[in-house]
């Protein structure tokens, strides 16, 4: 009598149904546990920079429009929750200091979050000379016809704004511009510009390592920030920082049919938890390396938590916010210059007239305003051409 062996490749495909079908592993996605452990079939050379979802156009969620309209509002507050030194002293209220830094302190982070969802949810059709030539017409251009101006100014006038190395005035007048419009410090807001830049030349990659960013790995990248916290210009730091979040954002509009429910559905307790996180950044100086890591997480939790929200809201519009979110980008761009005009009238002004409080409130909503309103009449102004010179 003879005995067939089974051939080696049927053993690998049994141990891996065995590690597949056990029932230790039924938290592993059902999708997943379904391959039965069957080898991916090797991808084709034109499909290497492609997403992996099939290639259909997604619907316009209009909750996620409106998301971008909260990550703009928390970007510009984030750069007015420190008020002008003289108000520093008077601002001795707990609950306002927690409001004022931690919650609106780190901004960016919604920002960026949003950039890779949004990445992700349009790239079914993804083409990445297209892709490329767009954000350089909408970002970039709008960004060196914005800056330049201003940083031949800072070159003429030797007022500079954030860090510079030891010897950049000995730098000459090109080396100087170059720096300046390389790290984004025109304005101190806009060392994003280059870093997102960056993630823009990389977007093969992005794309093609989602395959395989298991939820350990993402959980193990958001390590990494808390060696390395965020600074508020352009380093290294800032893209250990904030591409787990960028990549957070693709996993999520990957997987978002299943998240928004469960977002929804645990709204309350994330935002609960976005608290909590608030008050532990707050106690633990959300300017040190252990407060902005834990301000990372509460503004992911905080990001959950408004998503959850906004969801409950998708079959209601909102022209104001719709439209807010429509000129993000000009808001972005525009908010430094107004910020520093409208600080200066409010701060001559009003410091000896009223309470510290009620001006920075004025501060956040004069600037975030008044940017809205700037932007809204430049895209009228510029027309088709808007976008090529306030990216909206």
């Amino acid at each position: 009598m003879t005995t067939t062996l089974p051939s080696p490749a049927t053993l690998q495909t049994k141990r891996f149904d065995f590690f597949f079908n056990d029932s230790r592993f039924s938290w592993l996605p059902a999708t997943l546990r379904a391959k039965g452990g069957q080898q991916k079939a090797p991808k084709r050379p034109e499909d290497a920079h492609r997403p992996a979802q099939p290639q259909q156009k997604r619907p316009f969620l209009i909750h996620i429009h409106y998301f971008r309209a909260l990550a703009i509002f928390f970007v510009v507050a984030s750069h007015i929750w420190v008020a002008p030194s003289i108000f520093e002293p008077r601002l001795t209220n707990t609950l306002f200091r927690m409001i004022r830094g931690p919650l609106f302190s780190n901004g960016t982070v919604l920002f960026v979050f949003i950039s890779g969802f949004l990445f992700h949810y349009l790239s079914s059709t993804f083409k990445y000379s297209t892709y490329l030539l767009k954000k350089t017409q909408y970002v970039i251009l709008p960004y060196l016809i914005i800056s330049l101006p201003i940083i031949l100014i800072r070159i003429h006038s030797g007022v500079y704004a954030g860090y510079l190395p030891p010897h950049f005035n000995a730098f000459g007048y090109l080396h100087k511009a170059a720096y300046l419009l390389l790290t984004g410090k025109a304005y101190i807001p806009f060392w994003y510009i280059p870093f997102i830049a960056v993630v823009f030349l990389l977007a093969p990659v992005w794309l093609r390592i989602l395959d395989d960013l298991s939820p350990p790995v993402l959980l193990l990248l958001f390590v990494f920030p808390a060696f390395f916290p965020r600074h508020a210009y352009l380093s290294v730091n800032n893209f250990i920082y904030f591409i787990p979040v960028y990549l957070l954002g693709m996993v999520v509009s990957k997987h978002y049919d299943h998240l928004s429910r469960l977002f929804t559905r645990y709204r309350h307790a994330l935002l609960a938890i976005t608290g909590v996180l608030a008050y532990f950044s707050y106690h633990y100086d959300y300017l040190g390396a252990i407060g902005r890591y834990v301000n990372l997480w509460q503004k992911l939790f905080l990001t959950f938590a408004a998503l959850g929200y906004l969801a409950r809201i998708e079959n209601r519009k909102s022209a104001f916010v719709s439209r807010v979110a429509d000129l993000s980008f000009g808001i972005y761009f525009l908010h430094p210059m107004i910020l520093w005009g409208v600080g200066k009238i409010l701060v001559v002004e009003t410091y000896f007239r009223y309470n510290a409080y009620l001006v920075w409130t004025l501060n956040l909503l004069s600037c975030f305003l008044l940017s809205y309103t700037v932007a809204l009449i430049g895209k009228q102004l510029c027309g088709s051409k808007s976008r090529y010179i306030l990216g909206v």
